[in-house]
């Protein structure tokens, strides 16, 4: 590049003539394309950082999700698996056990001893295994049976009263009212067709009923003839008269 007044050459960072000192304005242009190409390779220098910043992040967090899941899924599996080989062993036990159980359960059966039927059925994970279902039946009046024998047990708890009792009461009612449902629909022909029951189990239930029944009346003062109507009552109206019968008794 020359001068334009003394044609000595110059170099395009020059702004003056080192001769003539004229001024050289390609240096000025020269500046301030600089200038321009810095600030826009700053700009394009930011957006590169942000994108990438924002980039890394979404990958991090995409890969902190996919190594969760990962995990949860084997979570499941491990659970999944330790249950299917805990509920593998206890059908093993139970199994390995049957005619001691069987005996425990003809025993508590024969003696009326329900609670320790369904206590004993409820430890040792017998509904896991075939091999009693013909105790299924039994079993599930026991269960209700339990029930409705620690509900009328928390009622009658006088630190309870202010507190549980209205919760005890509508469980208990809930109770009797599906006990008695129960009952009703249970075609207890099917048992026979299978030839898994026996009437001595059919018998067993009907004892149940009356221990249920029998307790009612001794906790609340209910009469044979209440107790027939008390059947067919909603639940709501068996807290309303099993209440009143209590508030009475006390």
């Amino acid at each position: 590049m020359k001068c334009r007044s003394c044609n000595a050459y110059l170099a395009i960072e020059d702004e003056n003539c080192p001769y003539c000192r004229t001024p050289n304005p390609e240096a000025v242009k020269h500046r301030q394309e600089m200038h321009r190409f810095s600030g826009e390779f700053q700009t394009t220098r930011s957006s590169v950082l942000k994108t990438s910043t924002e980039h890394a992040g979404k990958s991090i967090r995409i890969v902190i999700l996919c190594v969760l899941a990962v995990l949860l899924i084997l979570s499941f599996l491990f659970v999944g698996f330790s249950w299917d080989i805990a509920s593998a062993i206890t059908k093993w036990q139970v199994s390995a056990n049957r005619e001691k159980y069987c005996a425990l359960l003809d025993k508590y059966e024969e003696s009326d001893d329900f609670l320790s039927f369904a206590a004993l059925y409820d430890q040792k994970s017998l509904y896991r295994v075939d091999a009693f279902e013909e105790y299924s039946h039994v079993y599930t009046m026991a269960s209700h049976y339990q029930s409705i024998f620690d509900y009328i047990s928390t009622l009658l708890e006088p630190e309870h009263w202010e507190d549980g009792h209205k919760n005890a009461l509508k469980y208990l009612c809930d109770t009797l009212d599906y006990y008695y449902e129960y009952i009703e629909r249970e075609p207890y022909e099917f048992y026979f067709e299978l030839g898994a029951y026996d009437q001595r189990h059919l018998d067993a239930v009907s004892r149940i009923t009356e221990k249920i029944e029998a307790l009612l009346q001794m906790t609340f003062s209910i009469t044979e003839e209440e107790m027939i109507l008390f059947r067919d009552y909603s639940s709501a109206e068996k807290q309303v008269f099993i209440e009143r019968r209590f508030e009475g008794h006390e």
